[in-house]
Parts: C-alpha cells; structure tokens; sequence
C-alpha cells in the first residue's frame, strides 16, 4: 500500500477520462505528475500538480485543466473534497478510512515501503591516509555511502558496496558491509578516447567552459595523482574491464571528501565517455569543539549509534560540528534522543499489550479520528514516498529529518493522551486498545525501519 502512489494513480486516471472525452489533447507528457503534501496542511492532505505541468503542452489554462480534474477526482469514494488552489493546483482531502487503512498494511508487509528489483549499482568511498586511526570526516563518507546504498536498496537495486583503499590505508568499516578493495595497478591510459588525454598524463576536454590547462593524471615523477587513481577506478567498474566492471550502462555512486570538488567535472566526462552513469557526492569534514576528531574517541564518548546517528542527521553537503555533550543530551534539541524517546513510549505500551502483529493488521481502525491519530496516521503513510525520494536524491539525513517529525507527532498523541482519556493507547476493554495498541506498533516498526537504514539499533528503554 502507498497512498501517495495510489492518488497519484487516480489522477492519471481522471486525466486519460478526459483525454478520452476529448477534454485534453493525446499524447501528454505524465511523467512529472506528482501527487504530496501541500506545503500548508491547512489547504488540505494531498496536492497534485497534474495541471500546472500539462498545462503548456495541452496549452490551456492550469486552472481550467485544474477545474475538469477536480470534477472527475469528486467522483470517487476516496476523495471527501478536491478543490483548485492557487494559479492551477489542486487540493484533496481524502476519507478518514484511506488514512485508517496505513497501519494493517505497515503490520502485513515484510518490509513496508521496500520495492523489490535487481538494477545493479556499485557505490563506492575512496578510504585514503596512512594512519591505522579513523578520523570522523572518513566515518562520515563511509556511512554517508551505506546510507545511500541502504536506500538504493530499499528501492529496488542490487547494491555492491566498495571501500577502495588508498594508498597505505588500512581496511576499517565501522562494522559496515563494505568490500575492501586496493586499487588497480597503474595500466595507463591508453584506453581513453582521442582528444581526451596529452602525453599520458593530462586529461583534457574541448568544451569552453571547461578548465583549459587540463587536468593531471599524473606528478612529475610519473606517479598516478588522485584524479588518475579516480579515472582508472572508473574504467575498471564502468568499463567492465576488470572484475569489479559493472559492464556496459552500469552506475557508480562515488562518494569523495569535499576537497576533491575539483574533480568531479572531468569524472563526470570520463564515465560518460565510458558509457557508464556516474553520480558523485562530496561529503564535507566533521569539526569537533577542542579538536579531536578520532573516530574511536568520540565512540568512547558517545557510542557507535549515536556517533552514526548525527553523522547521518545533517545533509552531507554541509559541514558538521559534533558537540558530544550535545549528541548525548537528553533534550528535544537532540534529534537522536527525540527519536529514541518516542521509540521507547512506544515500547513501553507494547510491552504492556502484548499481540501478534496478523492480530492487529486485522483491527478495524474507524474509530482512530482524534485529530492527533490522523495526523499520525498521514506520515506513517508518508513513509514509502520519503524513502523514494531519499533514494533518488541520494540523502540518507531525509530519513532522520523524517524520525524527528514522526517522533513528535507521536509525542503530540501522547500529550493529547493526557488530556482525553479516550485517545491513550490503553483502553478498558480489548476491543477499544487493540485498535490503538496497531497504530503504536505500526510506528514502532516504521521508526525501526528507518533507524535500520541509518545503521543504528532502537532502544526499548532510555537508561
């Protein structure tokens, strides 16, 4: 079940009634229709943007596209209201029961939200230095790089995750299932198309608005540089020479520190020259106040978890200030114990309740209509289209940012709890708490699920 991907199904189906009345012109481009939140939930539950997009190619007016397809979007059960909203958008608010129907499903599925597929990647951290010690900009990549393997995974690719070794640097994953490789040995470049390399040792492109000096492949003393390391990497996975080839199409995930920004242009060339897709992510450094930044000091400090946690809390394009005291305060500010708090509240109630989940998908859940359980309801919802959208866009800190806000909607049931008996999760009869008793472990396994993609293991009492 995915609600979102379900309206966005009855708009393209509303859409085609009208193509077939004769109301919009075949042929139109569906593939930016989009069905999600509004952004001010006061206008609603559900948006789509079908007419502001069709608009120009059926060359029409957005709100007279709107105006049809709110007609038709009327008609069906689901849909209690649809209206057109600004210059072409329309707005629904969709039966309690479409909401109600969230947590039999999220207790039904082995996996809610996951699509099954085999679409090969390989994402890939290149681990250099010669110290034995990880400092925390390198834990950052690499679990910056699980994250995004996680996700892709979870979107219906066959991940292969790489550590490629730099240099003297010494196999270290932060118990990640990585794949420890050295790099290739130096082959040359040979293989390169022709207007691409000067001397064996510069690459170079005929575009304007690329870097006319070119780009070193190698030093002085002949020895490959970074870029030159990178190149080679990019043959041996895209090019399918080598046996970590992905062959012909295949994708890359290269995740880099920030200071490699310059590289990622003549990359980005070489793999399109390889035939090959190639996305790049740099991640910036992790700063740390008096200037320890070991990995193993601040897993002394904080513990693996909550080390992962903030690593993986903040967008990794940013650079990150990790405070210990602050990772470990037990405060709402600390996105970490926001999350873990409402876990464990959770836990707390199963643990009283105890039932089989096939019991509880089973529950009729009409009776959820506090405006606290809806809204509940409407992000456990929301959790198959936040994982697409993390995926595509390769950011695992959308999943916390998604924890937090579905921590406090449950710490905002709970605070409603107290001040309407009805709405707590423990009623005075079997029939009234079975139905509560499905919401609470339906978000305890969605926020389970999510603290699995950030690697970090959820806790059934806060010590």
């Amino acid at each position: 079940m995915n609600v979102f991907a379900d309206m966005r199904d009855l708009v393209l189906v509303a859409i085609a009634r009208l193509v077939a009345e004769g109301a919009l012109p075949e042929g139109l481009d569906l593939s930016a229709v989009m069905t999600e939140p509004p952004r001010d939930a006061l206008h609603g539950e559900m948006a789509t943007n079908a007419a502001m997009v069709l608009a120009r190619p059926a060359r029409m007016r957005p709100r007279e596209i709107a105006a049809a397809l709110v007609a038709v979007l009327r008609e069906d059960a689901r849909v209690l209201a649809a209206d057109v909203a600004g210059p072409g958008f329309v707005n629904m608010r969709l039966a309690p029961e479409v909401w109600q129907a969230v947590p039999g499903a999220i207790l039904s599925a082995d996996d809610f939200g996951r699509v099954a597929g085999e679409a090969p990647v390989c994402v890939e951290y290149v681990l250099a230095g010669k110290d034995a010690a990880l400092h925390l900009g390198q834990a950052r990549g690499m679990v910056t790089a699980d994250g995004i393997a996680t996700l892709l995974e979870w979107t219906g690719h066959a991940v292969r995750r790489v550590l490629r070794l730099r240099g003297d640097a010494v196999a270290q994953g932060l118990g990640l299932p990585f794949e420890a490789v050295k790099e290739v040995a130096d082959q040359g470049f040979g293989w390169m198309p022709e207007g691409m390399l000067r001397d064996d040792a510069v690459l170079t492109l005929n575009a304007e608005d690329w870097n006319e000096e070119g780009w070193p492949l190698r030093r002085g003393d002949g020895r490959l540089t970074a870029l030159g390391r990178d190149v080679l990497a990019l043959r041996d996975r895209l090019g399918g020479s080598g046996t970590g080839g992905l062959g012909a199409g295949g994708r890359l995930v290269l995740v880099l520190d920030a200071d490699r920004g310059g590289d990622v242009r003549p990359l980005m060339a070489v793999a399109e020259a390889l035939g090959g897709q190639l996305d790049v992510r740099l991640v910036p450094p992790v700063t740390v106040p008096g200037g320890e930044t070991s990995v193993a000091a601040m897993e002394e400090a904080v513990g693996p978890d909550l080390m992962r946690f903030h690593l993986m809390a903040r967008r990794p394009d940013a650079v990150l200030d990790l405070d210990p005291a602050r990772v470990t305060e037990q405060a709402r500010a600390n996105p970490a114990f926001e999350v873990s708090h409402a876990y464990a509240r959770l836990a707390s109630v199963l643990r009283d309740v105890q039932e089989e989940d096939a019991t509880l998908a089973a529950q009729d859940l009409r009776g959820l209509n506090d405006p606290a359980e809806l809204a509940l309801l409407r992000l456990l919802a929301d959790w198959p289209r936040q994982v697409a959208i993390a995926a595509r866009v390769m950011e695992p800190h959308r999943i916390a940012t998604y924890l937090v806000t579905l921590a406090g909607a449950v710490d905002r049931l709970w605070l409603r709890g107290q001040e309407n008996p009805g709405v707590r999760f423990i009623q005075d009869t079997p029939e009234e708490t079975l139905p509560k008793i499905a919401l609470a472990r339906a978000t305890a396994v969605v926020i389970s699920a999510g603290l699995g993609i950030l690697r970090v293991t959820p806790l059934d009492e806060l010590r």
